[in-house]
């Protein structure tokens, strides 16, 4: 637990919440904190709270401690950074949520504040500030002409989500899900969270084994690149992508046939010129580009295919002799970028058709530069400047 509780079992940190907000925080779970030794103190002498004890309580969970209460220390260590509290004190203006701040007060301190206040809130801040952008996308984009974004309201961000928790429940994946929307000027990020199927796990502790019966959560994530009007998802569930293309659809452009699969990533340029496209081309931000692994699939009816692989597959190529068969059987392809002046190679994967698995940052925007250089990559017609300026969110 203490991997996740890095803030607030540092003694020195926990000192940083105020006594009484901290007592307020912990007092619904008084009766199992009692148990592991602490009995909390009145409200009146809020100060003598045992904090080294509570921390030892922290770092060594037991299968009877509260999953809320970590559930909420868990939210609070993540948002105890200045960054963290500067998401959560403008969120909580835009929401007129009222806190009693002061000039003492810490991250960890308006933290706690705000779940105390408006833990939904703390909640939904903690999901962005905690968003990482997944590597692995399906494209899709508009089956005709780009139309402009339709207004949201929560009516249609409501109908979306219980779509999607309809056929999750319908999967047995739990009918309890949730949509959040982020816009910039760039993009409109939309995760979902959603159920596993249940599952049962055994633990051991003190009194021997025992069986945990829970429902996993996961996160799917849709997100429409606003420039070229080209839709990106993620989810382990390959059925579940199809219900967000018609849900986004619907929701964003008020049709669930608006997207289709989109064939973003080709290897023609491979069959063409083979080994010679991997050159940097004109990105001299780029040193080199390394080919690592290629699978060719064979259309028979036992499925083969063939994989080949090494640390540099061109350079091995020479080595010993022999050629790829490069061709329209290609299936999947991993590359590795070495930047100038960067230590650290990127990897990418790369599918036929609408797929690429790789990290979406500053150096991601140099890989797609390479990638349409060399025709790897297709583009789409960018949305006119007239619907770009028609394209915001207002969500009621």
């Amino acid at each position: 637990m203490s991997r996740f509780l890095n803030h607030l079992t540092n003694p020195e940190i926990v000192r940083t919440i105020g006594p009484t907000r901290l007592l307020d925080l912990l007092s619904p779970h008084q009766t199992y904190l009692a148990g592991r030794g602490l009995k909390l103190p009145a409200p009146s002498k809020a100060a003598t709270l045992d904090h080294d004890k509570l921390i030892a309580i922290l770092e060594t969970p037991s299968m009877d401690t509260p999953q809320e209460m970590l559930n909420a220390l868990g939210m609070i260590n993540d948002m105890a950074t200045e960054q963290g509290m500067d998401a959560l004190l403008s969120s909580a203006r835009s929401a007129d949520v009222r806190l009693d701040l002061s000039d003492e007060d810490s991250p960890a301190d308006v933290a706690v504040q705000v779940w105390l206040a408006a833990p939904a809130l703390l909640e939904a801040r903690h999901a962005w500030h905690t968003f990482k952008m997944p590597r692995r996308m399906e494209c899709y984009a508009p089956a005709g002409d780009d139309t402009p974004l339709l207004k949201l309201t929560s009516e249609r961000i409501e109908s979306c989500r219980r779509n999607v928790a309809d056929w999750m429940n319908q999967n047995n994946r739990s009918d309890n899900a949730k949509v959040l929307l982020r816009e910039d000027a760039d993009q409109v990020v939309t995760t979902i969270r959603r159920g596993d199927p249940y599952k049962r796990f055994e633990t051991i502790d003190k009194r021997g084994i025992r069986r945990v019966h829970l429902r996993p959560a996961a996160k799917d994530v849709a997100i429409l690149d606003r420039a070229e009007n080209v839709l990106l998802v993620n989810s382990q569930l390959k059925n579940a992508r199809e219900v967000y293309r018609r849900c986004m659809g619907s929701m964003l452009f008020g049709s669930p046939d608006h997207f289709v699969e989109f064939p973003r990533f080709t290897f023609d340029p491979f069959v063409e010129l083979q080994r010679d496209v991997l050159s940097p081309a004109d990105i001299d931000e780029i040193e080199s580009i390394q080919l690592t692994e290629v699978r060719f699939d064979f259309d028979r009816d036992q499925h083969p295919y063939k994989v080949f692989g090494a640390d540099d597959l061109v350079a091995d190529m020479e080595q010993h002799h022999y050629e790829l068969p490069w061709d329209e059987r290609i299936q999947s392809m991993n590359l590795r970028f070495k930047f100038r002046n960067v230590r650290m190679r990127r990897a990418i994967k790369l599918y036929a058709g609408n797929a690429a698995c790789y990290t979406r940052d500053g150096y991601a925007e140099l890989i797609e530069r390479w990638l349409r250089l060399r025709g790897i990559m297709l583009g789409r017609t960018p949305v006119s400047q007239v619907q770009k300026d028609d394209m915001s969110l207002a969500i009621a």
